[in-house]
This record gives C-alpha cells, structure tokens and sequence, in this order.
C-alpha cells in the first residue's frame, strides 16, 4: 500500500513537471491576458510507456527526451524562436480544426459545411448578451463593462445554473 501511494505521489510530481516543461514554450512566448498561456493537456497514456497505469520516473525522462527532439527539428539540441514558434502554431491549427468541426457540428443545422447568418443564434439571444454586459443599462458596452464581463463570464461558466 505505501509503495502505492508512492507511485501516486511520484505520478503527480511527474505529470506535473512535464506540464510545466510542456508549457514553457507557451509562456516563453507570453501567455493569455490571465498569465495561464497556452498550457497543452498531457495524455498520461503516451507517457506511461509500458501501459501499466503508472508513470515511472524512466518514462517521464523518455517522454521529455521524445517531446524535445519532436520540436527541434534540426537535431542541434537547441529550441530555437522558429521551431517553439512552429510547434505552438501546429498545436494551434489542431486546437482550431476540432473547434471548428465542433461549431459546424453544432450550428451548421443545413449540413451543407457552412454556417449562415440564420444558423446563429438568434437575435433575442444577442440582445439578452448585450444586457448582461452594459451594466449600468445606458445602451453601450465600455470597456471596463467589457472587462468585467470577460472576467465574470470564465467564473459563471464553471457555475451550475441556477435556474
């Protein structure tokens, strides 16, 4: 049992380091207007190299080494600007392909690959929006109304409805 929870406690350090190795490319490059830049999800699979459900300290070195010589292209054991630049922009054209297929899947009501002005939703929902963000009611949205809207919509998103 405690060799156990060992291995627990050494997965999580270990998921964790890699996360942060992961992201350095991320935030080297400057991250979101929040300080969380553009932090990859870690799929614990491909490091756990054996599939034994546990990640040892082997297979996490292995998984960096892989994940380093992946973005150095040209083998100098160097991250240069270009290749971090180049495997942020390749995760990023992965992260928008799905985002969008999700948004055809979900808006696209015609199925002919496009979405139209009539297949977003509709105008009450925008006008419902703009109330919420024009705090003060007087028919425009600041910047600081925009602000806070931004700030508040994150927290209310992760809340369950209460209605």
């Amino acid at each position: 049992m405690r060799s156990r929870k060992f291995t627990s406690l050494v997965a999580t350090f270990a998921v964790g380091a890699i996360g942060l190795m992961a992201a350095a490319p991320a935030l080297a490059l400057g991250g979101n207007e929040d300080g969380r830049g553009n932090i990859p999800r870690l799929n614990f699979k491909k490091i756990d190299a054996n599939s034994d459900g546990q990640i040892t300290v082997e297979e996490v070195a292995q998984y960096r080494s892989e994940q380093f010589a992946l973005r150095d292209t040209n083998a100098d054991g160097y991250l240069t600007p270009d290749e971090l630049t180049a495997s942020i922009i390749k995760r990023a054209k992965k992260t928008a392909a799905k985002r969008v297929e999700r948004l055809l899947k979900k808006r696209d009501s015609d199925g002919d690959g496009r979405i139209s002005l009539a297949e977003l939703p509709g105008e009450k929902g925008s006008q419902k929006l703009f109330a919420r963000f024009d705090t003060n009611g007087d028919g425009v949205i600041s910047t600081d109304e925009l602000r806070t809207a931004k700030k508040d919509f994150g927290r209310k998103k992760r809340q369950a409805p209460s209605e």
